[in-house]
């Protein structure tokens, strides 16, 4: 007998992404839009990726976060299923806007044809906008891992960007009503002695952009001195999250205990996929989800309700989680460990130790066991091996000597082995919850990576700072001198990694900032740049060991083409190129300030160094407590000046000793 085919299989809807190219708040907002939309009809929903997304965040449209594939990764964490696979053929009808009769009317033409209807709509929201609880269809295809962190309530404060500013002055809120609502909350919280911590996420445009207001009229709403963050100091447990990626940003919105939205897409995209926190929406916001909050006099009373969930929450939380130095054992699931699978990604000694060291993380974050496997094999060893096409096969035992972490527990041969690439919060639940239950079993959780649940969390990775192999207290710690440590990742990185290569000129701006404040409180210094480079060009095959399929054909590596002279303008300067990379790491992480690259490399250093600080570039792993970012750039001098003067204190303490 023929299959009929329904009427939600001959109706199709998607989003036509050609006609919006704008910021990526506005454009998720519009397909999680047609989502809902297409739930709502009982149509066929069709995935359209992202084509353009012109306004990736104000640090892009300086240059600073240009150089990485921003469409790409937004399509690969925002992707949603689609119902069915596209039919050859058919009718197409593509409309910016519609109406519900229009939609109608295509399903009921469908209904008496044999052909597919496939819907391409630009905007949504003049549906949407009238139905809000549509929306509640996302929650189907929430694309974020929340892993709440009990031990503290995040608040995330999302307030008005210099580009909000510029393109929409007329829906912008003032910093008054942000700080008035977050006293309200916090106030709340200290009442319930629940410890919390406040994110304030803004785009701030720095000196370069304050220079083109000058002489271009797009960016003279955008210049910096028309937003005033001082006024946000008064709001207690706070931290400054400045310029960073959009997506990054929408994550914490998303998975943020409470939300204090402003009016854009992008705070509205967080509140949507919001599914477990508390959401503030301002007054002028459309469209308002009937489980969010208005900021009105009962706000204190939901919020008091809000704390008693999050104190009993609270109650289950190990005491070592409020403490980086205090491990609780005895709570410990011992018969269940988390360890790398060294047998998966074994590309370079930095990114496969920063697996490992955030598989560690998490052991300690979930207090389950950790389980030591050691680096196997490093496939990328160097751009001089690179040219030789050759493996050191000592250099992972050299490795694993410096940098072996203490197993919990041995695993019994009989253990119960499951591997995943990525570690994902419900299958982890699962297993621990069926570890407790089966106390004489023995689970072993094979991870390829915990990014995906520690990589946003600098809370999670000072477990694993805590085991820096480089001790406190060293003579290269306590010398006299002033060391800056600048990484410049170059070696494979044109190969398959070019998007992660930071301009010379970027280094060269940082160090010159740090050496004038250190010239301004009379500290010596040297500068120590710290790079690989083949001393002549030489032709990489896909064939070369470490390649690992990077490579369609043969490439040329051109040691001129980085331009190391670049850097003899920087006075007291000594470079270490092709050094060991063990050895390399030691001073990485001795530095007094360490310039970063976009490396896991450069992060393991900055990571392990316990007694300096270290400019963070973005990059895939977050920045610790501490650490420096160079934009906004008066924000970067203010937090430089008083690590100098610290800095400069402590060394006249000791001479004077």
């Amino acid at each position: 007998m023929e299959q009929t085919i329904s009427r939600l299989d001959k109706v199709g809807l998607t989003y036509a992404s050609e006609l919006f190219c704008d910021d990526i708040g506005s454009q998720l907002h519009r397909l999680y839009g047609i989502y809902a939309l297409a739930r709502h009809l009982k149509i066929a929903y069709i995935h359209s990726p992202l084509r353009k997304v012109n306004d990736q965040g104000l640090g892009s449209l300086e240059g600073i976060q240009s150089d990485f594939d921003f469409v790409e990764l937004a399509n690969k964490i925002f992707q949603i299923p689609s119902d069915i696979v596209l039919p050859s053929g058919g009718r197409v009808h593509t409309t910016m806007e519609t109406t519900i009769d229009f939609l109608s009317a295509v399903r009921s033409q469908a209904a008496y044809d044999e052909h597919f209807h496939l819907i391409r709509l630009g905007n949504p929201l003049s549906i949407i906008n009238h139905k809000p609880e549509l929306w509640n269809f996302v929650e189907e295809v929430f694309p974020f891992n929340k892993v709440r962190n009990n031990a503290f309530v995040k608040i995330g404060i999302r307030v008005n960007g210099a580009d909000f500013f510029a393109a929409k002055p007329e829906q912008v809120l003032s910093n008054g009503y942000f700080v008035q609502v977050a006293m309200r909350v916090t106030r709340v919280l200290k009442k319930h002695q629940l410890p919390f911590i406040c994110e304030l996420f803004s785009d701030i445009s720095s000196e370069s952009m304050r220079r083109a207001s000058l002489d271009d009229p797009r960016f003279l709403k955008m210049r910096p001195e028309i937003f005033s963050l001082h006024d946000f100091e008064q709001v207690p447990c706070l931290k400054k999250v400045i310029n960073s990626n959009p997506m990054a940003v929408l994550k914490s919105l998303a998975s943020a205990d409470i939300l204090i939205m402003n009016p854009s897409s992008l705070s509205y995209v967080g509140g949507l996929l919001n599914q477990t926190g508390v959401v503030i929406a301002p007054p002028s916001i459309p469209s308002k989800l009937s489980r969010w909050m208005n900021c009105d006099e009962d706000l204190e009373a939901k919020i008091e309700d809000c704390c008693q969930t999050w104190k009993r929450a609270r109650e289950f939380i190990p005491s070592r989680f409020f403490s980086s130095t205090s491990v609780n054992t005895t709570s410990r699931l011992k018969n269940l460990a988390l360890t790398y699978d060294n047998d998966s990604l074994m590309d370079g000694a930095g990114s496969q130790l920063c697996r490992i060291y955030g598989i560690y993380a998490l052991a300690r974050q979930l207090n389950v066991s950790y389980y030591h496997s050691p680096l196997k094999r490093i496939g990328y060893q160097g751009v001089i091996s690179l040219e030789k096409n050759e493996e050191d096969c000592e250099l992972p035992k050299r490795y694993n000597e410096k940098f072996h972490i203490p197993s919990d527990v041995e695993v019994p041969p009989d253990a119960n082995v499951t591997k995943f690439v990525f570690a994902h919060k419900r299958i982890l639940s699962y297993l621990m919850e069926e570890a407790r239950q089966q106390p004489h079993k023995f689970f072993l959780v094979k991870l390829s990576s915990a990014s995906a649940m520690v990589g946003n969390t600098p809370l999670a990775w000072e477990s694993a700072r805590a085991l820096s192999p480089f001790k406190k207290g060293s003579k290269k710690q306590n010398s006299s001198l002033f060391r800056i440590a600048i990484h410049v990742r170059w070696g494979d990185l044109p190969i398959g990694y070019s998007k992660r290569l930071l301009p010379n000129q970027y280094y060269i701006d940082v160090a010159t900032k740090v050496i004038a404040m250190l010239e301004r409180f009379n500290i010596p210094y040297v500068c120590e740049l710290y790079t690989e480079l083949s001393p002549q060009p030489f032709t990489v095959t896909p064939d070369h060991y470490g390649i690992e399929g990077r490579l369609e054909a043969p490439m040329v590596l051109d040691p001129e083409s980085y331009h190391l002279a670049d850097f003899e303008e920087l006075p007291h300067l000594k470079k270490f190129i092709n050094g060991d990379p063990i050895e390399t790491l030691e001073k990485l992480a001795t530095a007094d300030v360490l310039v970063m690259s976009r490396s896991a490399f450069s992060y393991l250093g900055a990571l392990f160094n316990q007694t300096g600080t270290a400019v963070y570039c973005p990059f895939e792993y977050p920045p610790m407590p501490g650490w420096l970012q160079w934009n906004p750039l008066p924000l970067f001098e203010e937090q430089l000046e008083e690590y100098c003067r610290k800095w400069s204190c402590q060394r006249h303490f000791i001479s004077s000793k």
